[in-house]
């Protein structure tokens, strides 16, 4: 560290400090911290887990106690009072901490907890207010998508004539966009496809991109009591009549691509959902690498990519043996896709795609997934892929939220008929 002000040695004005401990700020603190915590943790009888070096987990008996570490927030989950107490007493003995009792607000997410329906629901309603009020749409005319039906964004639609680059030089699309992205990574999978969609032209955007990006405002501003309801018991009686729903107490995934949807350089999107305890917990939106010479091939790769993202969750799953984890189930509405995961042979159709695709057939045939079939009414993961219409988007947005809370009830009275 460079000498203080008005501290520095005269005989030596080029040496500098030598810091015994780290200071707030620096790039190495937060490492230093993270050493600190962990040994801490592990020399207490907390064991992290392999696939999530963020969570730990301490047993004794048939008490459990699960810690997260968010730099220097420390959530705990117990299944005992008096085992919470003890652990958040050996915390305080160690260092300077803040009880801040149950959790209600944590990292811009609300969390109601109804003890007597065992349920836990998870929203963003403050934080969308105050996106909204930052950017002067807190009285915007509410609207029912996210993205209209036939709209198509391309680059082409960028700014042509100066007057329309004189416009967008101060509209603020990247932050509008960064706010978004924190909602998609949280709590709203409904906003995944069109943020999406949008962030591919955060370089230069135009006036077509940017009313879009204002719609998708005008649908936060009327979905921003939606909220994620995971269930410990009434799960299995809202979804009993869901078609390819198996057990809420089990990790059940969804996957759907398009073929050829960008317009630009006609890539294909896949789109995956994971549903635990009655609610979505992973989903994701992603533009593929290269052009799908068919529907098949577009199925396939988007299924290898949520593959991926089961298998960690499942392992995170065994690892703190809280649920049931048998075997990954995953559903596609893809009859050969499903065929050409489950029967490896090559054949002239396929010879091209890549490698690293083919984990799937390995997962199957270790029998570490299960790829079933989901007819395209039912898969909840289409609207991941591309705009659909208004009736479809409330059926899969009630399938994976399971609970939406609107003023007006209009979302549910429109599933209702």
């Amino acid at each position: 560290m460079q000498q203080p002000p008005h501290f520095e040695d005269s005989t030596q004005p080029n040496a500098v400090c030598r810091l015994h401990r780290s200071l707030y700020g620096l790039r190495q603190s937060p490492r230093v911290w993270y050493h600190r915590l962990h040994n801490f943790l592990t020399n207490n009888g907390y064991k992290r887990l392999k696939n999530e070096p963020n969570v730990y987990i301490k047993r004794a008996k048939n008490n459990f106690i699960i810690i997260g570490v968010y730099v220097d927030d420390l959530p705990l989950l117990a299944n005992s009072l008096a085992y919470l107490q003890l652990a958040k007493k050996e915390l305080q003995q160690a260092f300077p901490i803040t009880d801040l009792g149950p959790m209600k607000y944590f990292l811009g997410m609300n969390l109601q907890r109804d003890r007597a329906k065992g349920t836990i629901s998870l929203s963003q309603t403050q934080y969308i207010e105050s996106v909204l009020k930052r950017f002067d749409m807190l009285h915007c005319k509410p609207i029912s998508t996210p993205m209209s039906t036939p709209c198509k964004l391309s680059i082409e639609d960028a700014p042509r004539t100066i007057k329309e680059r004189d416009e967008m030089l101060n509209v603020p699309y990247k932050q509008i966009l960064g706010c978004i992205r924190y909602l998609v990574s949280c709590t709203r999978p409904d906003l995944c496809f069109t943020a999406g969609i949008l962030s591919r032209f955060m370089q230069d955007p135009g006036p077509k991109h940017w009313q879009a990006l204002k719609r998708l405002l005008r649908y936060l501003k009327r979905t921003k009591d939606m909220v994620l309801t995971y269930s410990r018991s009434q799960s299995e009686s809202i979804n009993m009549n869901l078609e390819g729903w198996t057990n809420p107490s089990q990790l059940s995934g969804w996957t759907d691509s398009d073929w050829g949807g960008d317009v630009d350089g006609r890539k294909s999107t896949s789109g995956f959902v994971y549903c635990l305890a009655g609610a979505a917990i992973a989903w994701r939106s992603k533009k593929q690498t290269t052009v799908a010479l068919s529907s098949t091939e577009a199925e396939y790769v988007a299924a290898a990519l949520a593959a991926k993202e089961g298998i960690w969750i499942h392992s995170i799953l065994e690892e703190l043996n809280l649920f049931k984890t048998s075997k990954l189930i995953l559903h596609c509405d893809n009859q050969s896709c499903i065929k050409l995961a489950c029967n490896p042979k090559m054949s002239d159709n396929i010879r091209h795609v890549s490698f690293k695709h083919h984990f799937l057939r390995d997962l199957i045939e270790e029998k570490k997934l299960d790829l079933k079939y989901a007819s395209t009414t039912l898969m909840w993961a289409d609207f991941l892929t591309k705009p659909v219409p208004l009736g479809y988007f409330c059926t899969f947005s009630l399938n994976i939220e399971l609970t939406m809370i609107s003023s007006n009830n209009e979302v549910l009275s429109r599933k209702k008929k």
